[in-house]
């Protein structure tokens, strides 16, 4: 949570642990839809409207540059290296919180 000024990020462990699981479900579920859309042989159902159609047309390929199968495999490795960036945020907020504890630690024994 940001502080009031907005120049400091607070994570409590319950916070860490809502947004691990929250990339792992999204990563599951995404890897679900994709091993689905693997046995497809083609895609349609988007609706009437026009922007429906768009996507009808733009998924028509289920494995071209522009397929359903690509763009899945590319939303599960965005939230993939979001889940691996939070993961080093952490640990490294962690041994700099540790590091300022001892440092401060060794200043009281030194008194």
């Amino acid at each position: 949570m940001a502080d009031h000024a907005g120049t400091a990020l607070q994570l409590d462990d319950q916070s860490r642990r809502t947004l691990a699981g929250a990339c792992r479900a999204l990563i599951e579920s995404l890897t679900s839809v994709h091993a689905t859309a693997l046995r497809l042989d083609n895609v349609d159902g988007f609706g009437e409207l026009p922007s429906a159609r768009e996507l009808s047309a733009k998924f028509a390929q289920l494995g071209g540059s522009e397929g359903i199968q690509l763009s899945l495999r590319q939303h599960i490795a965005v939230v993939e290296r979001i889940e691996q960036t939070l993961g080093k945020s952490f640990d490294q907020y962690d041994e700099a919180d540790f590091a300022l504890l001892e440092q401060l630690s060794a200043i009281g024994r030194q008194r």
